[in-house]
Formats: structure tokens, C-alpha cells, sequence
């Protein structure tokens, strides 16, 4: 609870290992980004830097739809900087490797259309931690972002600073196993079907 209040209070920001000590997560995050390239582009370029805005804008909407079609309720989140954060939140913990293979798959179908200058990510992003490693950390929504002091915001569906941010938190809807796993049985479909769906060379489908 102190580190919870804190984080909100803005006094540090905390964030999240997604994978626990028993190689379960009970939730995922798709973390929507403008990417380096197109960040150091829009430093010297205002036109485009709004441009920038504006398709980030367009695009958040856009893919809560898409994951809502999948049958998730996702927490949609302003990241405080350059991007925009899905959260998914499990009725039960769920093994690393089904998330990853999730999200390897989302990947591959949602990437090819992304508009120029933006990138999608996955969390959690292994299948397993071995060894000392913890993975890879996700800042937690309602903190400040260290660099640029704003606060992130939850949203509503078309990308509007939700009036009762907690009150998002206190209701959402977690995803029953069967939900995931039928998405998970979508996405295979579209792999094998004539979709856009390309799983990259790191990892076959399984």
C-alpha cells in the first residue's frame, strides 16, 4: 500500500515485472509507441510532430477496438509521453509462454498496420525468465512520468481523460481463461488463413 500511494502521490513511479516467481502473469499490456526515428523527426519538424499527435490520437481508439473484438476489456491509458497502454487483466494467472504466444500473434497481425512513425510492444515479452533475469518492466498507470512530469491518464474510448480514473480500476473486467484462449484459437486461424498474419522468424506458431 505505501508503494501504491506513493506512485500516485507522484513522490517516485513504480513499475511492474509482468512474469511472477512461478512463470505466471495475471495480466497482459500492449504498449503503443511513436518510435525513435520518428520522435527525433518531430523534434526539429512542429508540422509533423502534430502530425505525429494526431495519428497516435486516431490510432489508440482504434486498437481497443480491435482487442475489444478479441473479447478483452482493456484499461486504456494515456503513458504520460508518447504512446498509449492496453491493459488486460486475467480472472487467473495464466503461464508466460500462452501471454507470449498471444502477443506474438498480435504482433504480427497489428504491426503491418501501424501507420508510419508508431510501433507496437507486448508485455510480457518472454515466455520464460531464467536465471537471475526478471524480464522486462512496465510503468504502472496513474504515475508520473519521470520525463516529462505529466501524469498518465486512463481513458475512455475515444481517448478522453476518463473524470474518475479509480473508479475505472475498481470496476474492470477481468478476462476468464476461455476468453483468452479463444482469441488465441482466432489469431491461429488468421495465421493460417489469407490474412496479414505473419508470425515473425523468432518463433513459429504453435
Amino acid at each position: 500500500p505505501a508503494v501504491i500511494r506513493n506512485h500516485l502521490l507522484g513522490t517516485f513511479t513504480a513499475g511492474v515485472y509482468p512474469i511472477r516467481l512461478d512463470g505466471t502473469a495475471t495480466f497482459f499490456a500492449l504498449d503503443l509507441d511513436i518510435d525513435k526515428q520518428a520522435l527525433q523527426r518531430a523534434r526539429g519538424e512542429p508540422g509533423y510532430a502534430q502530425q505525429l499527435r494526431d495519428t497516435l490520437r486516431d490510432e489508440g481508439p482504434r486498437l481497443l477496438r480491435v482487442l475489444r473484438d478479441l473479447g478483452f476489456a482493456p484499461l486504456f491509458e494515456n503513458s504520460g509521453y508518447k504512446g498509449r497502454h492496453y491493459w488486460v487483466l486475467l480472472e487467473e494467472p495464466e503461464t508466460a509462454d500462452v501471454l507470449h504466444l498471444l502477443g506474438r500473434m498480435l504482433l504480427a497481425w497489428q504491426t503491418p498496420l501501424l501507420p508510419a512513425g508508431l510501433h507496437l510492444e507486448f508485455f510480457p515479452k518472454q515466455a520464460t525468465v531464467k536465471g537471475k533475469g526478471l524480464g522486462n518492466l512496465i510503468k504502472l498507470p496513474l504515475g508520473i512520468h519521470r520525463k516529462t512530469g505529466r501524469r498518465s491518464q486512463l481513458l475512455d474510448d475515444q481517448g478522453a481523460a476518463l473524470a474518475d480514473p479509480l473508479a475505472a480500476l475498481r470496476s474492470v473486467t477481468r478476462t476468464p481463461r476461455p476468453v483468452l484462449y479463444a482469441a488465441i484459437e482466432r489469431l491461429k486461424t488468421l495465421a493460417s488463413g489469407a490474412g496479414p498474419l505473419v508470425v515473425p522468424p523468432s518463433g513459429g506458431l504453435r
